[in-house]
């Protein structure tokens, strides 16, 4: 038996992984094409299409905390382990090696199999950069039974303390820090608290088995996420005038301002209504919400390629970004389609 699909987790599945191909191919065009820090109009451009695209991300972690800790507080922990953990240590060793020979061979570099491999040990995963969310995935999975039985006994209020202090003593001293340069004695008391990544399975859970927020109206969500997007992007442009941008500032995962805007988001989609089991839009967003897992570990292959063909070709950078995303999408899901069809394939591959 198949198990009941959940439109809204359907939806935002889908949107998540949509979010993750643009941000690839945004970041991929835009930065080794354009001096944006020398033209303002299109800095905050791309600040922006950077912002947006770092919600994917957290959608897929919001997803996995609201299946996950509301699924398995009364499974036995090593046969969960069993069912989870290898699986997930195959994929990202297999996509490793695929994504980075296919980089090598594109690029006519030589292929030393044990380098690669030497490299996956110390946790670069060079060319396919999109695996570092399966290793973040798996801790998460290993922490996850026990956070189960934890949160299954926890008050909504007690749960709300709990990810109040993660998001205070662990995100928010990493935003002073971003801003002033210094640590604050935040840091210090949250170094051995809860916190990065556990913080979105610990919201999406919140969402999902709690009904948090479900009864505010989507104008106040809407809101609520543009005045975070707009307050992260001032922050940019803050460090930016200052000259302390490092790296890409203040919009990688751990940012409390990425977290709250993916949050709202996410809370806007879990009001998503579902159309009838039978009509064209539930079945477009079951498909492609099947295909996001072998979309995700796949893209990286078939983007790559692109970006070599389009760098030869004269178009608009946004009209690139566009055609590079929308063909990767396509190419992962007629891969997604192959191997899905296949027995053999599919136990290799998915």
């Amino acid at each position: 038996m198949h198990k009941q699909r959940i439109y809204w987790m359907d939806v935002t599945r889908t949107i998540a992984i949509i979010l993750v191909l643009f941000i690839h191919s945004w970041d991929g065009v835009i930065l080794s094409h354009h001096h944006i820090d020398n033209d303002l109009k299109q800095w905050v451009i791309y600040q922006a299409g950077h912002i947006i695209g770092r919600v994917g991300v957290p959608l897929f972690y919001f997803l996995s905390g609201s299946l996950v800790l509301t699924s398995i507080y009364d499974k036995d922990i090593i046969q969960f382990y069993k069912d989870k953990i290898p699986r997930f240590l195959y994929l990202t060793f297999v996509y490793f090696l695929v994504t980075n020979i296919f980089h090598l061979y594109l690029y006519r570099n030589d292929i030393h199999v044990y380098a690669l491999i030497e490299s996956l040990l110390y946790g670069n995963t060079l060319a396919a950069y999109q695996l570092w969310f399966m290793f973040s995935i798996i801790g998460l999975y290993l922490i996850a039974p026990f956070m189960s039985r934890m949160v299954k006994q926890l008050k909504d209020k007690e749960l709300i303390i709990l990810i109040s202090l993660s998001l205070m003593l662990v995100n928010m001293p990493n935003l002073f820090y971003v801003l002033f340069g210094k640590n604050i004695f935040l840091s210090n008391i949250g170094w051995d608290f809860i916190g990065g990544d556990i913080t979105y399975f610990l919201l999406g859970y919140l969402v999902y088995a709690r009904g948090f927020l479900q009864s505010t109206s989507k104008a106040m969500l809407i809101l609520f996420a543009s005045s975070f997007f707009f307050s992260l992007l001032l922050i940019q442009y803050y460090l930016k005038v200052t000259g302390k941008m490092q790296g890409e500032g203040f919009t990688w995962y751990n940012s409390i301002l990425i977290i709250m805007i993916s949050f709202f988001i996410f809370t806007l989609l879990r009001q998503v209504k579902s159309p009838s089991d039978t009509s064209l839009m539930r079945k477009s967003m079951e498909y492609c919400s099947r295909s996001s897992f072998s979309v995700f570990l796949f893209h990286l292959i078939p983007m790559t390629l692109l970006f070599k063909v389009f760098d030869k070709i004269n178009l608009e950078e946004h009209l690139k970004v566009l055609l590079i995303s929308t063909m990767t999408y396509l190419l992962s899901l007629a891969y997604y389609r192959i191997i899905s069809n296949s027995k053999v394939l599919k136990k290799i591959l998915l």
